[in-house]
């Protein structure tokens, strides 16, 4: 679940690394990556759009069949962390993707009706993450309207898209 409101609500800049910048440049975040199988459980990237900087997140939410959950919202950078809150909204427009086509709209909306009820406690709270070195990678740590999070933190590196890093059990 850590890993799902850190992805919908933000991400990277601790390590003054614009995340704008490195998506441009190709790259996004893998969460908990697994490099051998080129495997992350989630990633995230970023782009300018109309002033704002919006977060594009994959989570992974199901291994068999692979279920994957695309969404997208607004974040702000503040004191060194990346912001932003979870909307219902936000989560009633992702895209489902299962074994890699899309799921039947009528069968997407009763998943993602569960993902508001499983996630109702966090939706509209300020989530912001920063992000520490740890080792070749980074440490992600989210606070939850400014209260550190019981979860334990989660590993993330910046890989780039062209080298087949995709989200995937």
């Amino acid at each position: 679940m850590l890993t799902i409101l850190a992805l919908l609500a933000a991400s990277q800049v601790q390590l003054a690394v614009d995340p704008v910048r490195a998506t441009l440049a190709g790259q996004a975040q893998c969460y908990s990556p697994d490099v051998a199988r080129k495997a992350c459980v989630s990633m995230a990237s970023y782009e300018r759009v109309d002033g704002r900087i919006v977060n594009r997140a994959v989570v992974l939410l199901g291994k068999s069949p692979a279920v994957t959950m695309e969404t997208a919202g607004t974040v702000t950078i503040s004191n060194g962390a990346i912001c932003g809150a979870v909307t219902e909204r936000d989560i009633r427009a992702a895209k489902l993707v299962a074994d890699g086509n899309p799921v039947d709209p009528q069968a997407a909306a009763s998943v993602l009706e569960r993902m508001v009820g499983a996630m109702s406690a966090v939706l509209n709270k300020q989530i912001c993450t920063t992000y520490v070195a740890d080792g070749d990678m980074l440490l992600g740590k989210v606070k939850i309207e400014g209260a550190a999070q019981a979860e334990p933190d989660e590993h993330v590196r910046w890989v780039s898209l062209a080298d087949g890093f995709s989200v995937k059990p």
